[in-house]
């Protein structure tokens, strides 16, 4: 598209295939003299029907989407209905028979905080440390759906899929709680008990925002990385314009369904 080969392209959000986003975040660098809108339209014009470029800007050198953003929100749907929906199987887990919600709330709760995830995530991923943060895990409901939210500094493979699947299986009998909590004292090398579940299936997941703090964001106009909503703070942008003309550092937005 710009005469250029090799460029780097980095996600905030490294998903699993089938997961969604409607707030992803990629950064690169290259050669473009026609503006940020124009960007965005020109690789919509080559991108599959499937991704999207909502909008496009200039960053701050040395703008990283993963390494500079703060935390992360997922989203995992679950559906609750006896018969199957067509267009929501591609977005959500459909859980039949009926589920007891209230326990599934509680069973958020020990995700909450600094633990070591070694039993939530593969071994290759555990080997590098499996501590992270959770700074919210929570249940709501809407109808026939369930969502399970999660926000953390730093994810890893795997590792909010395998809390959707504990959360469901607390919710339909299948483990407990307490089956969460000793799965999350692991000390690194191992984890003190396995998973009480497999991971959810990837259809359900989605990545709804990317944060970037102050410090970072500093200087990023205020507009939208989640969802294509308006009106966000600077604290909550994954781009913006610099001042430097002859190169463009963007961050892009990119909503995918898969």
């Amino acid at each position: 598209m710009a005469g250029e080969r090799g460029i780097k392209v980095t996600a905030a959000g490294r998903t699993d295939a089938g997961v969604h986003a409607t707030g992803q975040v990629v950064s690169f660098t290259m050669n473009w003299r026609h503006g940020a809108e124009k960007l965005a339209a020109a690789l919509n014009g080559l991108l599959p029907e499937d991704v999207a470029v909502v909008a496009a800007g200039e960053a701050p050198a040395g703008f990283d989407a993963r390494r500079w953003a703060m935390s992360r929100k997922y989203r995992y749907t679950f559906l609750l209905r006896a018969v199957r929906s067509p267009l929501d199987e591609r977005t959500s887990w459909r859980l039949f028979p009926g589920v007891d919600a209230a326990a599934m709330r509680r069973a958020c709760a020990p995700f909450r905080g600094r633990h070591d995830f070694t039993a939530f995530t593969t071994k290759a991923a555990a080997a590098g440390g499996a501590v992270r943060l959770v700074t919210m895990c929570a249940l709501s409901r809407d109808g026939e759906r369930l969502y399970l939210d999660v926000t953390g500094e730093a994810f890893l493979r795997h590792m909010v899929r395998f809390m959707a699947g504990a959360v469901a299986a607390v919710g339909q009998g299948r483990a407990t709680v307490g089956d969460i909590r000793r799965a999350l004292k692991g000390t690194g090398s191992a984890p003190a008990a396995p998973a009480p579940a497999a991971p959810a299936p990837a259809r359900g997941l989605t990545l709804v925002s990317v944060e970037y703090g102050p410090e970072k964001a500093r200087g990023l106009t205020p507009t939208s990385v989640g969802g294509g909503r308006r009106g966000l703070t600077p604290t909550t942008v994954g781009y913006g314009y610099g001042r430097e003309k002859a190169r463009h550092r963007g961050a892009i937005v990119r909503p995918r369904v898969s």
